[in-house]
């Protein structure tokens, strides 16, 4: 039963991201490009190492900067469990598993299940907005927008959102404990 039910899940994937890759356009790629970096690890760590040198300076920058840094780590958190995850479950990426299949972009050499750019993103937005943070809302739409562009560009499977955003939630409900524990 569990056999048949992946099955069908790959199926689906398959189909979908195939319908997907038939509608691409080249500006919207390139933007695409642009918003799927944004969302990745080095980025997160670079933020995170600014916000953090910012922070023990006294210098805000941001709304309520102390909640955005503690809502990174929330992020930073889901990024490492998908790693751990990733090499349990050892999918390979639409590349490797569709004959004929090309990404836009060059896939990252870890496997595709969970969508790690999903799971920091979400927990980014799910740690701010328990947070009722201000940039609760636009960090939203920037969460869909680099979960959508890892499918758009070919580099996961639209499962792989789905279990990013879940480990994301997750993450993300961890800014609670990690607020009581800084106040």
């Amino acid at each position: 039963m569990l056999t048949s039910l992946i099955k069908l899940i790959t199926d689906l994937d398959k189909k979908i991201i195939l319908k997907i890759r038939n509608h691409r356009h080249p500006l919207l790629t390139k933007i695409l490009m642009i918003v799927t970096h944004s969302g990745s690890g080095t980025v997160w760590i670079g933020v995170a190492i600014i916000l953090f040198v910012l922070e023990i300076l006294k210098i805000d920058v941001l709304t309520s900067q102390t909640t955005v840094l503690r809502s990174m780590v929330c992020a930073l958190i889901a990024w490492w469990i998908g790693s751990l995850i990733k090499k349990k479950v050892n999918r390979p990426r639409p590349e490797e598993t569709i004959p004929g299949f090309l990404a836009e972009i060059k896939a990252p050499k870890c496997q595709s299940f969970p969508s790690s750019h999903t799971s920091s993103a979400v927990a980014l937005y799910v740690a701010l907005w328990m947070s009722l943070h201000s940039y609760t809302p636009a960090i939203g739409y920037w969460a869909l927008l680099v979960s959508f562009s890892r499918v758009y560009l070919g580099v996961h499977f639209p499962s792989d959102l789905l279990g990013g955003a879940v480990l994301g939630m997750i993450c993300g409900i961890f800014i609670i404990p990690i607020n009581i524990l800084f106040m």
